[in-house]
């Protein structure tokens, strides 16, 4: 049985609430004193005269007033009550305790479910706790096992993660710096074969520079599989440009909401977007994409990422992974997954 609290001066209320432990449905309530002013660490229902002073004791539980009609004015306790909603009753005092036990079993009811969820919210705060503290072990173990590389040109940084998927097939990239240009490529395909055949023909590619004829020539002997799909984006150092063609669903990421349009290997269309000193953009491929819905659905990526600004590049990268692995209770993510973080920075020197 839930206790109850009365003030240590209120006397009446005792006399008047006291007889209800001889009826065997309350035998058990505990009714004891607490000082006005003070409120209690415990769990506990109140019986607060009308007119004391409630603002602390609010904070200790459900509060059932009581209020003697013979030297009450109705009207401001019937205001009272209705800037106080929160607040059970009132009791007559003047009346029978018989004609009050609804009153008062419907408030123990109500205290008895304020414990139970105050007793549950506990549990649920502790077990967040438990699960957070897990989750940081799992997130520490998981991120020493996937290794960020980085490449770095005239100012321009680049870092990549990767992870391994059990699909067939899989992803392919490279960082390739020459001179003042970085090129990005990627490669996606459905058998193992098609992945061989793309870093065959990128092998026996070479060039003294990476601009988009010289990538579209490129593209357009390739020999692609079905569904087969492919990346390959340019920065020039010089003017800070960033180039190339986008034959996939890889999801582009940048403060400043530039587009990457797609393209296809039939309608060839480059894409060109200026970037700027101290800037940060994202690629997510197609793979990753893939598997954050399958094992991420309830992720909001672009909230996600803006909350990342702040950041380091690899912190950035591995708060993605962790968010991929997370609900994966294999081995393998479904897909591979390449995640390509670029940054420019703050006092590259470059052609206006």
């Amino acid at each position: 049985m839930a206790k109850l609290l009365i003030n240590e001066n209120g006397g009446i209320i005792r006399d008047f609430i006291s007889p209800i432990k001889e009826i065997s449905e309350f035998s058990t309530l505990e009714i004891n004193s607490y000082v006005e002013g003070e409120t209690s660490n415990e769990e506990v229902g109140l019986i607060v005269e009308y007119g004391e002073d409630i603002g602390d004791i609010k904070k200790s539980g459900p509060i059932l007033l009581a209020y003697n009609p013979s030297e009450t004015d109705i009207s401001k306790l019937e205001q009272f009550l209705k800037e106080n909603p929160e607040i059970y009753g009132p009791l007559d005092l003047d009346k029978s305790l018989q004609l009050q036990i609804p009153v008062i079993r419907e408030f123990l009811k109500t205290l008895k479910k304020t414990l139970e969820l105050k007793g549950l919210e506990q549990k649920v705060n502790k077990l967040r706790k438990e699960t957070k503290s897990q989750l940081d072990i799992i997130k520490k173990t998981f991120e020493k096992m996937v290794p960020v590389r980085s490449s770095k040109n005239n100012g321009i940084n680049v870092y990549v993660k990767f992870a391994s998927g059990s699909s067939q097939g899989g992803e392919f990239f490279d960082i390739v710096n020459i001179s003042m240009q970085t090129l990005i490529l990627w490669n996606r395909s459905n058998t193992y074969q098609g992945s061989n055949n793309f870093l065959d023909s990128f092998q026996a590619f070479e060039s003294k520079s990476y601009v988009l004829e010289v990538l579209e020539k490129f593209i357009r002997d390739l020999k692609p599989e079905e569904d087969q799909e492919v990346f390959l984006g340019q920065i020039d150092l010089k003017t800070l440009t960033f180039s190339g063609f986008n034959i996939s669903n890889s999801f582009f990421y940048f403060e400043d909401d530039k587009k990457i349009p797609n393209s296809s290997f039939e309608t060839l269309r480059p894409f060109s977007v200026r970037l700027k000193r101290g800037e940060r953009f994202l690629i997510l491929s197609s793979g990753a994409m893939e598997s954050l819905r399958e094992l991420n659905p309830d992720l909001n990526l672009k909230v996600k990422l803006d909350e990342s600004s702040l950041l380091s590049p690899r912190e950035v990268l591995d708060e993605i992974f962790f968010e991929l692995k997370r609900n994966s209770k294999k081995k393998f993510l479904p897909n591979d997954c390449v995640i390509i973080l670029v940054e420019v920075d703050k006092n590259v020197i470059f052609q206006v």
